[in-house]
């Protein structure tokens, strides 16, 4: 009964466009064929990306940043206390 419905919603919806665009005014949904493809799946999974590093740190954050952009200057002291919380 599920998919007779995304059938049904589908058609419904290719009615409407039809109506609202000038451009979609000959979509006429007569018959619509759903089938189950071998080929890969066009939704892809994300991958789950570990990125804890898995090495000691051998920065110490004792650098200072001479940047006049202020926002390029906020970013360069996120980075500096990364580093020495990492330590």
């Amino acid at each position: 009964m599920e998919l007779y419905s995304k059938i049904e919603y589908l058609k419904s919806i290719l009615t409407v466009v039809r109506e609202h665009d000038e451009r979609c005014k000959n979509f006429k949904a007569s018959r619509i064929v759903i089938f189950n493809s071998k080929l890969k799946s066009v939704i892809k999974k994300r991958k789950e990306v570990q990125t804890v590093p898995f090495y000691k740190e051998r920065a110490k954050g004792n650098f200072s940043s001479e940047v006049e952009d202020e926002d390029l200057k906020k970013i360069f002291e996120r980075i500096k206390e990364r580093i020495i919380s990492s330590n």
